[in-house]
């Protein structure tokens, strides 16, 4: 069982989260992922009612969407359980207990997709596999927004706020 809390000062002025979870580093043949989620394809939190609500077996390289400019991707939101398993069936199983959970995962860091405070002009093969798996578990994160050709922020409900 894995339990996160983080309470922020309140009185402190903080800018609203990306994210919330945490991010493990698994070897990269356990690539083969079987859900209970949204799917079959990405979504979030404002950009899922187009998915339904099943069981998905897909590998790593079916997540990965290769946008003109590397970028997140691949999330899937409302799971139940994740298993990421090697061709033997060997692997790690995520369940939701009190409440669904949303998840990605790559053969990238985060970092890779847009390194250091400027945007690199770079594409997807210009990005190189780790060797490893880089596997999000989430609470949530917050919507994508851009109502309005890409330059709102998300909708109000879609935003992580919460300060606990």
């Amino acid at each position: 069982k894995v339990t996160q809390k983080m309470t922020a000062d309140k009185s402190a002025k903080v800018a609203n989260m990306f994210r919330f979870g945490m991010q493990m580093v698994m070897p990269a043949s356990f690539e083969k992922i079987s859900y209970y989620g949204r799917g079959p394809v990405e979504n979030y939190a404002d950009r899922k009612t187009s998915t339904d609500l099943g069981i998905y077996n897909q590998s790593v390289d079916e997540q990965f969407y290769a946008y003109i400019r590397p970028q997140e991707n691949g999330y899937r939101t409302d799971v139940r359980f994740a298993e990421f398993t090697n061709d033997s069936g060997q692997g790690v199983r995520f369940e939701a207990v009190n409440m669904p959970f949303c998840f990605n995962a790559r053969y990238n860091a985060d970092e890779d997709m847009d390194p250091g405070l400027t945007k690199k002009q770079q594409h997807p093969v210009d990005v190189d596999s780790r060797g490893e798996l880089y596997v999000n578990i989430d609470y949530g994160q917050k919507g994508l927004g851009g109502n309005n050709s890409w330059g709102a922020q998300p909708l109000e409900k879609y935003r992580l706020k919460d300060q606990t």
